[in-house]
């Protein structure tokens, strides 16, 4: 029997995730509803949580403070998942999401990460390279929070590439554009994240196939991005995959490019 692959989920943005079921939604006014889910999430979490239910070992590593950190942590223990979180003086955030399963909308309401102090962001990263020898694989998810670098992502990429470690890349904005530079093994962006870092507003699958592949030849990546029910587009260099996604009835995306993520890390 293989062993279970060893993948270390690094997730800058962790979160109490609450959803709130309310069918008929509309602001302004007074709801008391019954239906109310509570999770330790951010990508990290959202990444490990998948991994484990396909039978990989993962470890979430990040930052975590407060009462809602410790609902983090135990969170995610109860489901099996090791965590390695650094403690941060401010308090970790809260992400609200309303689904309206009448009207077909999801309205969501998220804090902004707290700022991570210096020693802190030193803290994990001296985590992370401690670490690494124990892991066959590397996820980097999420947005990178307030007094972070945006080159820290690179950071840990250039760490684990001397390692020999595999990393895979699901962020955004300049921390993306930082991170691509580093050559990450794999990238995986979705469609507006792609346009966002080559400057562009491609739409049809042929565009988006040939900027793949072109991107994967000039940064020697595997890049994958996700076109939610288009499927996915994937290059990496030489060869080009596409795969259309199974129709499926879906409440909410919510977590369904973590879950994409998870898969191509437990190959």
């Amino acid at each position: 029997m293989a062993q279970a692959k060893k993948v270390l989920c690094v997730g800058p943005d962790l979160a109490v995730d609450k959803t709130i079921l309310i069918d008929g939604f509309s602001a302004g006014r007074r709801y008391r509803p019954k239906d109310v889910l509570t999770l330790a999430s951010g990508k990290g979490c959202n990444v490990a949580r998948v991994l484990q239910t396909l039978g990989a070992q993962p470890t979430v590593l990040g930052w975590a403070g407060g009462h809602n950190g410790a609902f983090i942590r135990e969170g995610m223990e109860t489901l099996g998942v090791k965590t390695v979180f650094i403690p941060i003086s401010a308090e970790s955030r809260v992400c609200v999401a309303i689904l309206d399963r009448a009207n077909h909308t999801l309205t969501e309401i998220n804090e902004t990460n707290p700022a991570i102090q210096p020693g802190e962001v030193e803290a994990l990263y001296r985590a992370y390279l401690r670490l690494l020898p124990e892991f066959e694989v590397v996820t980097l998810s999420g947005r990178l929070p307030p007094g972070v670098e945006t080159d820290f992502y690179a950071r840990l990429i250039e760490a684990a590439r001397q390692a020999g470690k595999p990393v895979l890349l699901d962020t955004y904005g300049e921390s993306l554009r930082r991170a691509v530079g580093a050559r990450p093994t794999l990238v995986k962006p979705n469609l507006q994240e792609f346009n966002e870092l080559l400057g562009e507003e491609l739409s049809g699958m042929d565009a988006i196939a040939a900027a793949a592949r072109h991107m994967a030849g000039q940064i020697g990546s595997q890049v994958v991005v996700t076109l939610g029910e288009r499927g996915m587009v994937a290059a990496d260099g030489d060869r080009l995959f596409t795969a259309q996604a199974p129709r499926v009835p879906a409440l909410s995306a919510i977590g369904s490019g973590d879950a994409f993520l998870a898969g191509m890390a437990a190959v």
